[in-house]
């Protein structure tokens, strides 16, 4: 007598498949990684809220942001590595660039002279920027991983994106650009 046995092929994975995420650890080794996202969390969620505040009531920040141009203007040596920071810091926190480019063109150029000014821009932004960039990269890769995993399963859109992201990476990118 024969039998139909009919096997099923499991159906494709929708969402992406994340092989160094680690799902089964135990609750009391996450524990000191969750204080510590918390935290850093509150700390640029408070700081982007005080940007936030301080350029819709124009008390402070702007304030704080001339002393800091003023400061980088009377020393120009150690002002280009304190603007490299700060833009490093302001591309972590997704401030727009162009006014802080802008700004230490400005005082650049009036504490250097107009060449030297706009090379030590170029150089600080440079250097800001990509130290930002490496930076925000290490959080998102390392930090934020498993946060991110989590935030891919719960939402369908998230998903949809990720999938083409790894299917079609390199058009996504282009069409986007």
């Amino acid at each position: 007598m024969e039998t139909n046995s009919v096997q099923e092929t499991p159906a494709p994975a929708t969402t992406p498949q994340h092989h160094d995420v680690e799902t089964d650890t135990p609750p009391s080794s996450s524990a000191p990684r969750v204080g510590t996202k918390l935290c850093l969390g509150g700390t640029l969620v408070s700081f982007i809220a005080y940007i936030i505040y301080g350029s819709r009531t124009s008390r402070g920040t702007t304030a704080v942001f001339m002393q800091f141009l003023s400061w980088v203007e009377a020393r120009p040596l150690a002002g280009t590595f304190a603007f490299a920071a700060f833009y490093a810091l302001a591309t972590i926190l997704f401030v727009p660039p162009s006014v802080l480019t802008l700004g230490g063109a400005f005082v650049f150029a009036n504490a250097l002279g107009l060449p030297a000014g706009v090379l030590a821009t170029v150089v600080s932004v440079f250097v800001g920027s990509v130290a930002g960039s490496l930076v925000t990269f290490f959080l998102g890769r390392y930090l934020l991983c498993e946060w991110t995993a989590r935030l891919l399963l719960r939402r369908a859109s998230l998903r949809g994106v990720a999938w083409a992201l790894e299917t079609q990476g390199l058009a996504v990118t282009y069409n986007v650009l």
